[in-house]
């Protein structure tokens, strides 16, 4: 694999990590205001965007953390979203490269519901997924867009938002696409969460059915040193409808790590 990243601005060194079938493009909105403070590193994953996967490449999440973690600066704030928070947390569980903090957008160890942890997608919800990928590629991502934004209050221009990232580059392939479904579906980090040794904040909406966020008191039991916020009236996507939410953790984090 190759992936693609870009570097921007000065400051303190972050990267940013999106999630499943998008690309860095969806960073846009709010790339100016994240190069006022740091110097921002965007990546796109494995077979997504600009970034290539053979499609007879078989890999797994810690092949993909560690092909991220080969192309960014060391001692850097991890910003990952959805499954590029897990990526991120799989990253600082390697230890190949010096990780300054975790903030993790709408991210979870677990996304699927497992004995003693509800918080989560049911699993008929991503078999589902998985099902109708193989079905119709176009009408499932389609699909998937509109559940980020289900619930948040300014709903519909979110969606245009993402739906302008998403095509301004090549769309994920399928191989690529099923990998990180597949990523969804059978990770569970949650017993690994103790041997996380940096600064993590933890960012939820209390509207997002994607990454619910009761997951927030559940993950603080596991790792007391942890913080966690939940922003009201946001989905799955608080840095583009709550930035002014955001923002501050980030730079909190920034002071603490």
């Amino acid at each position: 694999m190759k992936l693609w990243h870009e570097t921007k601005g000065k400051g303190s060194d972050l990267v940013l990590l999106h999630g499943w079938c998008m690309n860095s493009a969806v960073w846009e909105p709010v790339i100016d205001r994240l190069v006022q403070h740091f110097s921002v590193t965007c990546i796109d994953l494995p077979g997504h965007g600009f970034s290539t996967m053979s499609e007879t490449e078989t890999t797994d999440l810690k092949e993909w953390s560690d092909a991220i973690a080969a192309v960014v600066p060391d001692n850097a704030i991890w910003l990952g979203w959805s499954l590029g928070g897990l990526l991120a947390l799989q990253a600082a569980l390697n230890r190949i490269i010096n990780i300054r903090a975790l903030f993790m957008m709408t991210a979870t160890p677990s996304f699927m519901q497992r004995d003693g942890w509800q918080c989560a997608m049911p699993e008929e919800t991503l078999t589902q997924f998985s099902e109708n990928l193989n079905a119709d590629v176009k009408t499932t991502l389609t699909r998937f867009l509109s559940l980020q934004i289900q619930g948040c209050d300014n709903a519909r221009d979110l969606l245009k938002t993402l739906r302008s990232g998403f095509a301004q580059r090549p769309p994920a392939t399928f191989h690529a696409l099923e990998t990180g479904l597949g990523f969804l579906r059978d990770t569970d980090l949650r017993q690994s969460l103790k041997a996380v040794d940096v600064p993590v904040h933890w960012v939820y909406g209390n509207r997002d059915t994607l990454t619910p966020a009761c997951a927030a008191d559940e993950i603080i039991a596991m790792m007391p040193a942890a913080t966690s916020q939940i922003i009201q009236g946001a989905a799955h996507v608080p840095f583009l409808s709550h930035l002014e939410q955001v923002m501050p953790a980030l730079l909190e984090l920034e002071q603490k790590a």
